[in-house]
């Protein structure tokens, strides 16, 4: 009976459109980031431990094979989850065109997928005997081709959901999946010796376990299905993601190959441990990028819909910067004060670090605008020309100052990725809100100015209650700038007096 259900409310997400909302989309987006901020706050909890348990080489080695998985998820996906995601809204209303477009992609993923593992279990040995030193294939590249396996076969599914606006579905499987991959990475670390092989059996065993929800959505929602001009144009759409995904990948993760060369591996450690809270917030980005997205795409090119993209393409960038600055002001003291002390020069690189985050936002409002509008030819052009300038800023600042050097280099790398694509959306003709978005870029450059301006130089007490006042104080400067609209002013009075009225009750 249940099943029935659940196969009843998969039908009637699937057959019901919806019309834009900004509430819908704040709700999505609420769940989405305290989603978000329970995994990462699982993460949180792990890392400092694994910090005592694994020596920054252990780190070091964690941070190659994820760059490596990485670089090849691409290769595993062609750019077919975002060809579903577009297409989802073209078959929208029609569950037959869904079965067919949906199970064409679906089948031949599950081909390509299986066919890529067989391959490097071939030339993998070789392969990472002539690019890794001290990293064999057997067992770390075996893991990371499993990984990829796990992560293709869920995608469909994820993506369909996203589309749908099921955000607690999607929310719950990741925070599930969270906490069954770290409960067996410390049952594993506590009781079988194994040390940093923990991480990647338990990176492996927890999918694994949680890859049956996803299958049994996709295989019974659209199972299996071929049609060779949907998947020509699956594949028209999601090929020139790949070299875009590719160049993403050297503007993310290409430094920590390079530290590895100028540095060691030692330092590679260090810088993934740092690089640990520019990862969450960009995971935080594309959570609320969740949210956003679907709206966009059906109210994008509507006269009467430009009002609700322009306050959407706000809240999103509120909301990021709003997380961005917890990371600024609080990760360096976290770092200092719970992870093993071989790891304090980490904390000042996580604030330079996390600054990438709000440009990796804009970044994402405006590929999305050149998604809608089907122009995925400029989309790998500009990310190459953002990726090949940060090898080369890893490249000249690597050698002069250190680690250092790469975190800035990131940063930079982040910068050209967002005005390239601003430059590149400009036709679509965005509505944004330029005062309120210049209210929250003054804030932001006020509270990391300050941040940065305490950071370090106190006792972790007084440190710690400084910081506190920074960031009570930020929501309080923003007000005071005008940012909020009578609309809102209204809306939170509102809200107050239904507060006010149930305790007085």
């Amino acid at each position: 009976m249940a099943a029935e259900l659940e196969a009843e409310a998969d039908k009637r997400a699937a057959a019901a459109p919806l019309r834009s909302s900004v509430s819908r989309l704040f709700r999505n987006a609420t769940i989405y980031g305290v989603g978000q901020l329970a995994v990462s706050l699982i993460s949180f909890a792990a890392d400092p431990l694994l910090s005592y348990l694994l020596t920054r080489a252990d780190f070091g080695l964690l941070g190659l094979t994820r760059t490596t998985t990485n670089l090849l998820a691409s290769g595993y996906r062609l750019g077919l989850d975002g060809a579903v995601n577009r297409m989802y809204f073209d078959v929208e209303r029609d569950p037959e065109a869904q079965r067919r477009a949906l199970g064409t992609v679906n089948a031949f993923l599950l081909g390509w997928a299986l066919l890529l593992t067989v391959a490097q279990e071939i030339f993998g040995p070789a392969i990472y005997a002539r690019v890794f030193s001290g990293v064999p294939y057997a067992p770390y590249g075996r893991f990371v081709a499993y990984a990829l396996l796990c992560n293709t076969l869920i995608a469909v599914a994820q993506t369909v959901w996203g589309a749908q606006e099921r955000a607690k579905k999607l929310v719950g499987v990741r925070i599930t999946s969270a906490l069954l991959t770290n409960a067996i990475m410390f049952g594993l670390l506590g009781l079988s010796g194994l040390g940093v092989m923990s991480v990647y059996i338990a990176q492996v065993v927890g999918p694994t376990i949680m890859l049956w929800v996803h299958l049994r959505f996709a295989y019974r929602s659209f199972g299996f299905a071929f049609d060779l001009t949907v998947l020509r144009r699956a594949l028209a759409f999601g090929l020139p993601m790949v070299v875009h995904l590719s160049s993403h990948w050297a503007l993310e993760a290409a430094d920590r190959l390079l530290i590895e060369k100028y540095l060691g591996r030692d330092a590679v450690g260090l810088y993934t441990v740092a690089y640990g809270s520019t990862t969450t917030l960009f995971m935080i980005n594309q959570s609320v990028n969740g949210a956003y997205v679907p709206q966009f795409m059906r109210a994008h090119g509507k006269p009467d819909e430009e009002k609700f993209i322009g306050r959407a393409i706000t809240l999103v960038l509120l909301t990021v910067s709003a997380a961005t600055l917890g990371f600024v002001i609080f990760a360096p003291t976290i770092v200092r004060t719970l992870y093993s002390a071989r790891f304090a020069e980490a904390a000042p690189l996580t604030m330079v670090l996390s600054l990438a985050a709000p440009l990796h936002a804009v970044y994402l409002v405006h590929v999305g605008a050149l998604f809608h509008a089907s122009r995925t030819r400029i989309i790998p052009v500009l990310t190459l020309v953002a990726g090949l300038a940060n090898i080369g800023l890893n490249v000249w600042a690597l050698p002069r100052y250190g680690i250092v050097g790469a975190a800035w280099a990131t940063l930079l790398g982040y910068a050209i990725l967002a005005l390239l694509f601003w430059a590149g959306a400009r036709g679509e003709r965005l509505p944004y809100e330029k005062g309120r978005l210049a209210r929250i870029a003054f804030v932001a450059v006020c509270v990391t100015a300050a941040a940065m301006g305490v950071d370090g130089r106190f006792s972790v007490a007084v440190e710690l209650g400084l910081k506190l006042a920074i960031a009570v104080a930020a929501p309080v400067l923003l007000a005071a700038t005008g940012f909020l609209t009578d609309e809102e002013r209204a809306w939170i009075a509102n809200k107050r007096g239904v507060i006010a009225a149930r305790w007085s009750s």
